[in-house]
């Protein structure tokens, strides 16, 4: 019979390290989709009172637009360092240094796609601004 080789038990800074990079995975999307509710909760807020109103709010969403990108690359910066640092080790891949490797590369995989898709949604603000 096979025996299944089962992981070391962590310890408890491994644990909270790991907790600490689960979450910081989640901050890059979650910001991108409060960008999303803001900016087009403004727009239709500006919309409803009077269509010239929205000139107004599109300087609002091009300030949330670069604040959510400001976020984001604060996300990203040190998943990148992590990433970059993790690189050149052999790790194997059921220990803390493969974990964080891992995680490393999907925050900041996560965090490029989430500034990707926060630019993508203010460009119809500044492109065509219009409240048909």
């Amino acid at each position: 019979m096979a025996q299944t080789r089962r992981p070391a038990a962590l310890s408890g800074d491994e644990t909270r390290q790991d907790r600490r990079s689960l979450l910081g995975i989640a901050y890059a999307p979650i910001i991108w989709a409060l960008h999303f509710v803001t900016i087009y909760g403004l727009a239709a807020v500006a919309c409803a009172k009077r269509p010239a109103a929205l000139d107004d709010a599109i300087w609002w969403i091009g300030a949330a637009t670069a604040l959510a990108a400001v976020g984001i690359l604060g996300v990203a910066v040190p998943s990148l360092r992590e990433w970059l640092r993790e690189r050149d080790l052999q790790t194997d891949h059921d220990s803390a240094e493969g974990r964080a490797h891992f995680l490393a590369h999907a925050s900041l995989l996560l965090a490029g796609l989430s500034l990707f898709a926060t630019l993508l949604q203010a460009l119809p603000a500044l492109i065509a601004p219009s409240c048909r």
